[in-house]
């Protein structure tokens, strides 16, 4: 790595080397108090004799870097590049003008300004958050619009096999801008990864914000707190010239997250937690309602049952009565029938008994007569009456 540091008359020049990485691994800046002389080529200057100090640093060897844990972080998250350009900043604070700064890897330029000029940028960190933010919204939401009602054009069409127009030219405009937008954003932040990370918060706090923020107090507040913590990484962005910014990325992020849970855990998931109860208690009312009501039905039904069956039972019993009335009537009808038939033979036989007795009397033979004269003239003249009677 190379840093060259400046005056008016004369360039020092610093370089940095890790001999232990890749040529191109290596971190190399150029700083002057002219910025000219940082766009002349290394043989232009030697020609000019502008004077370039060069100072080689190795972190493995060198102290400035901290211990092996800051050594550790430095060379795999977080990098070299903010560290040079700290200590080169501090050096230059010395200076009246504060002179320019380049990446000779990356080809970046800088330029160091007094802290009252930085302070202004606030405003401006402010300005640049809102319309960005309010873009990749309006864009992320027309783009859904576009796919839902491509998405039920297609149902409709496989439903009623009917035809339908793509509609490209919206999807293509959205995707377009989106590209666009993040090609802006991409100049603004130096780094396409940062442009990316940033859509995609904007996008996860809509979803938030549409989905999830139904309370009052969520909705009034959840998105001053956002828009608080997104603009806290634009201001430190555009107020340290992009140092360190995927570390400041991550830390709004997670105050967001926080935001997120805080804002759901203390207001939304009581609501959700409430409407529970009252479904809950809806819910059993209404099942107590109705088992009152099939109870009622069920006792209107058992005393219905009960009615129709003794309604049902009393003309049984009249029919029993009547049957057992009818059958009494008829045996004792049987009963007089046979008596009055037995009554009849009985007078028959009494009447026969003396008929015959009678005849016998009448019939007993004379004095001087013979029995043969009588036995006849009985059988000769035979009273047939007794026969008819």
């Amino acid at each position: 790595m190379r840093q060259p540091i400046g005056r008016r008359s004369e360039t020092w020049q610093l370089c940095v080397s890790v001999p232990s990485v890749w040529p191109q691994e290596e971190y190399i800046v150029e700083y002057s108090l002219e910025y000219g002389f940082l766009r002349l080529s290394q043989t232009t200057r030697q020609r000019l004799n502008i004077p370039v100090m060069v100072v080689t640093l190795d972190p493995m060897k060198d102290h400035c870097f901290g211990d092996s844990f800051s050594r550790l972080l430095l060379d795999e998250f977080l990098g070299y590049d903010d560290i040079l350009m700290s200590s080169v900043k501090a050096l230059a604070e010395n200076e009246e003008d504060k002179g320019f700064l380049r990446n000779v890897v990356s080809g970046e330029h800088y330029r160091f300004v007094s802290m009252w000029m930085a302070r202004t940028s606030y405003l401006a960190a402010f300005v640049i958050m809102v319309i960005f933010t309010l873009s990749v919204s309006m864009l992320l939401r027309y783009s859904h619009h576009q796919i839902f009602v491509f998405i039920v054009d297609l149902l409709q069409m496989l439903e009623m096999n009917m035809t339908i127009a793509f509609p490209a030219a919206p999807l293509l405009t959205v995707i377009l801008a989106l590209v666009g937008m993040e090609a802006i954003m991409s100049e603004f932040f130096n780094d396409t990864t940062t442009a990316f990370y940033i859509i995609l918060i904007v996008w996860l706090a809509d979803q938030y914000d549409a989905i999830c923020c139904h309370t009052n107090t969520s909705k009034r507040h959840w998105l001053r707190f956002f828009y608080l913590y997104h603009f806290a990484f634009y201001a430190y962005h555009y107020r340290f010239n992009g140092q360190y910014s995927s570390l400041a990325l991550v830390t709004s992020w997670l105050f967001i997250q926080h935001s997120m849970i805080y804002f759901f855990h203390h207001y939304e998931l009581p609501a959700i937690l409430q409407q529970i109860r009252i479904q809950e208690i809806l819910l059993q009312n209404q099942l107590v309602g109705q088992g009152g009501n099939q109870t009622a039905l069920q006792d209107n039904l058992n005393n219905n049952t009960t009615t129709a069956a003794a309604d049902a039972a009393a003309p049984a019993q009249g029919s029993v009565t009547l049957a057992s009335q009818s059958n009494g009537l008829a045996g004792s009808a049987t009963l007089e029938g046979a008596i009055g038939e037995l009554t009849t033979e009985l007078d028959w036989m009494a009447e026969t008994t003396a008929i015959i007795t009678e005849a016998l009397s009448s019939s007993a033979p004379q004095p001087g007569g013979s029995l043969l004269e009588s036995t006849a003239g009985e059988f000769s003249s035979p009273d047939w009456s007794i026969v008819g009677n």
